[in-house]
């Protein structure tokens, strides 16, 4: 995709960076991303793709927050963020399969095909949701849940009072510091998995020479691995202590010490490995710090 496009510089890192204004300001756009030519046409489609995202994975965990109680809330956040991991590890393999089998094919380059048949399975999962998506114990119509298993839901969570969402609900919202410490948490620990979203360990190799397309998919699958174990671990964990603000203290270390190994550069090259992957540790605090 670098060379189709022309990518050059900080492309790259400007089209992640969209990405995220988007996410912060609903069907997918990945299909639209195997039509593009230029950078800013990237850019474009990585905006709209980030406001069609936004709400999932905050709503989501939410939605886990409704069902399960605060000793039991580390562990399911941490298996539901887990999947997202889960998927990247298919679709690396996806990705290799796809230029292998792909590539030219239609006179369509391997990595376009790559978006057309990710928009698919999208489309999948989304009427899946509208099928199976369960709402609150409180509002559940679900057709696997017998009226039992709905009175034993709502009878697990202890009542909630109702609060209006009226102008001083707003202002007690943004004038409290839970708004203010969270959002920047937020922001904070999702820059510790930019090896991951930004695709850093895939161009390295590359770029290197190390290997190319498509093995350099498969290698850069142990970061994923990395991060799906210490999201669980740190799910059951903290569901275990009670305290979820240590994961941070874990992440910080972690990244730590890959940016330094990395920063140094002339080490030897299962060394950058072990860096890299060690990255992997910061989606750690994925489940756990929502469930916080």
């Amino acid at each position: 995709m670098k060379e189709a496009i022309g990518l050059e510089g900080n492309d790259y890192t400007l089209a992640t960076t969209v990405f995220t204004v988007g996410y912060l300001i609903v069907l997918r756009f990945n299909i639209c991303r195997q039509a593009v030519k230029t950078p800013g046409q990237l850019y474009a489609i990585r905006f709209l793709q980030a406001l069609a995202e936004s709400s999932t994975f905050s709503g989501a965990h939410w939605l886990l927050g409704s069902w399960y109680k605060d000793a039991e809330l580390g562990k399911r956040s941490a298996l539901f963020a887990c999947f997202a991991q889960i998927g990247s590890l298919f679709s690396g393999f996806m990705q290799g399969a796809i230029y292998s089998s792909l590539n030219g094919n239609m006179g369509k380059s391997g990595w376009q095909w790559t978006f057309i048949i990710d928009g698919v399975i999208a489309i999948a999962i989304a009427l899946y949701g509208i099928i199976v998506f369960p709402d609150t114990p409180k509002t559940t119509k679900a057709f696997y849940l017998t009226f039992e298993d709905r009175e034993l839901a709502k009878s697990r969570i202890s009542p909630r009072p109702k609060a209006k969402f009226d102008k001083e609900a707003v202002k007690s919202i943004f004038t409290g510091w839970r708004y203010w410490m969270f959002s920047l948490l937020f922001v904070v620990t999702s820059q510790l998995e930019a090896y991951g979203t930004n695709g850093i360990v895939s161009i390295w190799l590359t770029r290197e020479g190390i290997v190319g397309p498509p093995r350099n998919s498969y290698y850069a699958l142990g970061l994923i691995a990395v991060a799906i174990l210490t999201t669980i671990l740190a799910g059951f964990m903290t569901d275990i202590w009670g305290k979820r603000w240590r994961v941070n203290i874990f992440m910080g270390v972690a990244l730590l010490i890959s940016s330094i190994m990395l920063l140094m550069w002339d080490i030897p090259l299962g060394a950058k490995y072990f860096a890299f992957y060690l990255g992997g540790c910061g989606y750690a605090g994925q489940g756990s710090n929502f469930a916080w």
